[in-house]
């Protein structure tokens, strides 16, 4: 292995925004102190707003203390597991924040999981605690007997908007709702009707925040353990490479991402919370919904992910509605230069990127805002740092434009995998002594540090002894324009190692061959890389975060 000094020289520390330092002295307080201090500070601004409801700092900051006031009667002590089975609304932010303000790990999880999942993920966690809808309670209740689960907590998305709303959103049924037995569950709102009782329980660095489950792209989750510690120090970091571009306490910022994703939860949850500036709530992808608000409200930041930008580019005079967005932010998968382009045409604004992942609390690199490049995502925030090793050797790589696997060594870097210990084994490499993260994934640096992503290793289609890049041929294929989504995996072949094959979703009422498509990336492409089997779909499956379920593609015949 290289030299740990020159491992961490920090190329890139050139790059990074003026008065952003390399180093930073991080603050030693649970997740939830800041969001407190800023309650206080800030006691009358707006924190919240959902469906046509506000809340200001103190408000949520009462909401919060109540409702762990409700979960320390129920007996609910520091280190026991609280389940948030909710989609983006004012009740994650209460049951999350207020499970973490007595200590409690929480673990968030997609409120669209069926009833096998669910039983997964509360054994695996040893959960005792589950909040959820009451359109999802049946699901709890039905498998209760096979968990540890004692208490389960139920809510509606109408509970926290105007009487008059929720009625008629109920009676329509936009807003959907079931009936439950108060002797088997808990009623949220009665919960929080407690007086605050006193929660002043010692909050560590070191202790358990979350167990964040990973999306499940490749089999069973696992659950990445986050402590305090880690979540607040990237929540931190990441911080200082925006703050002198941002409004302070006055930034407008889009909900859009799920809470239970670890980008919505530290990125949009925790980012703004601590810093004083409101959240636009919004429980599910509206379109009409999304633009119109971000109009009425004003947002001036956007949170998104290539499949959302990619479906905002199809509305037409969109533009008009993001007029106020200062900034547009774009994480949790690859974004294609097309995409990009076409962005930058129409609305005059890049939009940047940003990388992390659940085992990193999110973020490890971010694009300086004064100097983006293309198909860049960034450089590592502060305290962190990144390197390359060899696939095979797992040597270091010190050279520009160079392949290798990404390794990460920082303070927001996971405690590991939970109860997994031969997965933990190889999560890690020890390089001089220190512990570093192995993204799978197979990035390159460049001359200033700017970082670029090339793939994720298990996806790299081995044919004929080449080692074919599938996001390679992805950006190609984007580029066609009839073709709306492409994704590319390889196939088991005996006679070449892997086949290369393209899943296509074309535009709507537009048409061509496969055989077209081949002889178009004849003369763009070498003949190797060229995909043998094309196949068309009406959509591609995708996680609700919107990466493609390669998985799903493999296993489908």
């Amino acid at each position: 292995m290289s030299k740990q000094s020159e491992i961490k020289n920090k190329i890139w520390k050139n790059s990074y925004p003026k008065n952003v330092k390399s180093e930073y002295d991080i603050p030693k307080q649970s997740y939830i102190e800041a969001i407190e201090e800023i309650a206080d500070k800030y006691p009358d601004n707006p924190a919240l707003y959902f469906l046509g409801s506000e809340f200001s700092y103190k408000e949520m900051k009462s909401y919060i203390a109540r409702f762990a006031s409700a979960l320390k009667k129920l007996n609910i002590k520091k280190k026991d597991k609280v389940v948030i089975y909710l989609p983006n609304c004012p009740q994650f932010v209460f049951g999350y924040l207020g499970a973490l303000k007595i200590g409690a790990i929480t673990v968030p999880i997609n409120p669209l999981f069926t009833k096998s999942e669910i039983q997964y993920i509360l054994n695996d966690s040893e959960a005792e605690t589950v909040i959820c809808l009451d359109i999802n309670h049946r699901n709890v209740l039905e498998i209760k007997d096979k968990t540890k689960v004692k208490n389960i907590i139920v809510t509606n998305v109408a509970d926290y908007i105007s009487p008059a709303k929720s009625f008629l959103g109920k009676l329509l049924k936009k807003i959907p709702s079931e009936k439950y037995d108060k002797n088997k569950v808990h009623d949220f709102r009665d919960l929080i009707k407690i007086d605050e009782l006193e929660t002043n329980i010692k909050i560590n660095p070191e202790d358990l925040a979350a167990i964040q489950y990973t999306g499940g792209t490749t089999g069973l989750s696992k659950g990445v353990m986050l402590t305090h510690g880690n979540i607040v120090s990237d929540r931190f970091l990441a911080y200082t490479m925006m703050e002198q571009f941002v409004d302070k306490s006055g930034e407008n910022i889009l909900a859009l991402l799920p809470f239970f994703h670890i980008y919505g939860q530290v990125v949009l949850l925790g980012n703004s919370l601590a810093y004083g500036h409101s959240l636009l709530i919004l429980p599910k992808l509206d379109l009409s919904l999304l633009l119109n608000s971000i109009k009425k409200y004003k947002s001036t930041i956007f949170y998104g992910i290539p499949t959302l930008y990619n479906a905002i580019l199809k509305q037409q005079g969109f533009e008009e509605y993001l007029s106020s967005v200062k900034f547009f932010f774009s994480g949790a998968d690859f974004l294609h230069s097309s995409t990009a382009d076409e962005w930058k045409k129409k609305t005059g604004k890049d939009i940047i990127q940003g990388y992390g992942l659940s085992e990193t609390s999110p973020i490890t690199h971010v694009t300086p805002f004064d100097k983006v490049k293309a198909n860049s995502f960034g450089i590592p925030i502060p305290n962190t740092h990144a390197a390359l090793i060899g696939i095979k050797d797992k040597e270091v790589i010190n050279k520009i434009d160079t392949e290798g696997e990404l390794v990460i060594n920082g303070p927001q870097v996971m405690q590991g995998y939970w109860k997994k210990e031969e997965e933990n084994k190889n999560a890690f490499i020890k390089i001089n002594n220190e512990k570093w993260f192995r993204t799978g994934d197979l990035a390159k640096f460049d001359e200033d540090g700017y970082f670029y992503f090339v793939d994720r290793i298990k996806d790299i289609v081995k044919y004929k002894g080449y080692l074919v890049v599938p996001a390679e041929i992805e950006t190609l294929l984007y580029k066609h324009p009839k073709i709306k989504e492409a994704a590319v995996i390889g196939v088991p072949d005996p006679q070449v190692g892997e086949t290369i094959k393209a899943v296509i979703v074309l535009n709507e009422e537009t048409k061509v061959t496969a055989e077209e498509i081949k002889q178009w990336c004849k003369e763009k492409i070498a003949p190797y890389k060229i995909p043998k089997i094309i196949e068309f779909k009406q959509e591609l499956p995708k996680t609700i975060i919107g990466k493609v379920l390669r998985r799903k593609l493999r296993e489908s015949k």
